[in-house]
């Protein structure tokens, strides 16, 4: 990780003949604990690249854009300083199918496949409109991407149908999710 690429990343030291397949994590922790399994099932075929998104796990930048678009546009810079052209293949899970869906969109000479699981990437504005609304909040980064234990709280309540109140879950919200939501908060606080 340097100034110019703030991502983490793992992957291959270098592109080999290999297609390349990146795999763009959701809401949670790094990218690595959530595509864990499928990793070594993708790599027999493909270079995989597995980047933390920017104020996700051990990313971060100063810049206080914290929109899919961006994130698509920064993983594009970094793919493309690490070679991987002319194409590749993406599978988003979550939050990491939107920037999957933008950089489809934006760079389609690139981007040979995607596949979105578990986002829902044709709300309509309305829809979101409608859901900043209910959670009481100005803009939906506020929402998806909590930077403090009281915007984290509030999340399950809109990521899942019913929110559970099993222990397991509550542990994992408060140990797991809080601590990647507060790693680096100088760097990942909306005011740095």
């Amino acid at each position: 990780m340097t100034a110019a690429l703030p991502f983490y990343l793992w992957g291959p030291p270098a592109p080999t003949s290999k297609p390349s397949l990146l795999l763009v994590h959701g809401l949670g922790p790094q990218s690595i604990w959530q595509w864990r399994n499928q990793i070594s099932f993708f790599a027999r075929d493909f270079d995989v690249y597995v980047p933390d998104l920017l104020f996700f796990g051990d990313s971060f930048t100063k810049s206080t854009d914290r929109s899919e678009i961006f994130q698509a546009t920064c993983l594009a810079k970094l793919l493309q300083k690490l070679g991987i052209i002319p194409w590749y293949s993406i599978v988003g899970m979550n939050y990491g199918g939107f920037v999957a869906y933008h950089m489809a969109v934006m760079w389609p000479e690139r981007v040979e496949k995607v596949v979105f699981a578990s986002c829902a990437v044709n709300m309509s504005q309305r829809d979101t409109s409608e859901l900043m609304e209910r959670a009481k909040v100005e803009k939906i980064e506020d929402l998806l991407m909590p930077v403090n234990a009281t915007q984290l709280r509030k999340l399950p309540a809109f990521i899942h149908s019913r929110p559970s109140g099993c222990p397991t879950c509550r542990i994992f919200c408060s140990r797991v999710l809080l601590r990647n939501c507060t790693q680096n908060p100088g760097k990942k606080s909306s005011n740095s």
